[in-house]
């Protein structure tokens, strides 16, 4: 029988790195560069996070700080995915269970709450993050002064540069930061 139940919170995980590739790619879309190469930014990101997790726990002795366990990944998975530059070097397979514990939290009263609380409410934090990160581009690009300039600069660059927008640096930070945000599904 299908429970869906426990069907809802599984589809949300799954879908939540498609989230943060999705915001990624609007946001360089609206500044008028399509960026085919967004998959590549996530595995990249996630590759990214993965050594810096390694490199957290290989180098920590006793307990991890807790944020630094969540940071350090984070901020490795947004410098990867922004930067794109990974040189050739070989990666052995790696088992980060301490650092993953972080990622993995849910709110604990979650389970007090019943069916409500295992929809809404079972998540790690960074699904909650991709769907903030994806209200506040939905704001920033219909209602504020940036957004504006960087629709024209998507639309028609011409007419933008004729306004006095910069047009290769808004194409360059909407890039920039779509693949910053694309990285964080890694």
């Amino acid at each position: 029988m299908f429970d869906i139940v426990s069907f809802i919170p599984r589809a949300i995980v799954q879908g939540m790195p498609l989230l943060f590739g999705c915001t990624g790619e609007t946001i360089s879309e609206k500044a008028g560069s399509l960026n085919l190469g967004i998959p590549g930014v996530m595995y990249v990101g996630g590759i990214c996070g993965v050594i810096g997790s390694f490199i957290y726990e290989q180098n920590c002795s006793g307990d991890l700080n807790p944020f630094l366990a969540i940071f350090i990944p984070m901020l490795t998975c947004c410098l990867g995915g922004s930067l794109m530059k990974l040189t050739g070097s070989s990666v052995p397979s790696i088992a980060l269970s301490r650092t993953s514990e972080y990622f993995s939290r849910t709110l604990p009263f979650a389970d007090d709450l019943g069916w409500f609380g295992k929809i809404f409410l079972s998540y790690g934090f960074l699904t909650y993050l991709a769907v903030a990160i994806a209200i506040v581009t939905a704001y920033v690009l219909g209602h504020t002064r940036t957004g504006l300039q960087l629709r024209a600069v998507g639309e028609n660059p011409a007419t933008a540069d004729a306004a006095g927008i910069d047009v290769n640096r808004h194409k360059y930070f909407a890039i920039c930061v779509g693949c910053l945000i694309a990285g964080l599904s890694g």
